[in-house]
């Protein structure tokens, strides 16, 4: 596994969410919604493989971002043996953050939304 994608449902997600607030590309709105998946401790399946993805990105897009480590260390019960593995939970944690958020989202009145909505309880 060599790149990451996203469904064609949170890829139309992750665009409306780059919109609404105002992210630079569609990678800064991806980090979020997989910082916003760790925050929220959203669970994922270790064997979840995200079916209908598209490539959206080449590995080398988030190469300065260590979410390996992140990973091991939020999810400690996930066992990474190698490279693909780290970013097959990586993918699948953005794809729960989008969701998640996406459905947020809709709860909330998206003409005066703000990124302070997403992370108070």
């Amino acid at each position: 596994m060599a790149t990451i994608g996203l469904t064609p449902y949170a890829s139309s997600c992750l665009k409306n969410i780059e919109d609404t607030f105002g992210f630079k590309d569609g990678r800064d709105a991806a980090l979020f919604a997989f910082a916003y998946a760790v925050r929220n401790n959203l669970e994922i399946q270790q064997e979840q493989v995200v079916p209908g993805v598209k490539t959206k990105w080449g590995t080398s897009t988030f190469q300065d971002i260590d979410y390996k480590k992140i990973i091991e260390i939020c999810y400690p019960q996930y066992q990474m043996s190698s490279e693909d593995e780290a970013l097959k939970l990586f993918e699948s944690l953005i794809h729960v953050g989008i969701l998640a958020i996406s459905q947020k989202m809709m709860n909330i009145d998206n003409n005066n939304i703000h990124l302070s909505d997403l992370t108070s309880d």
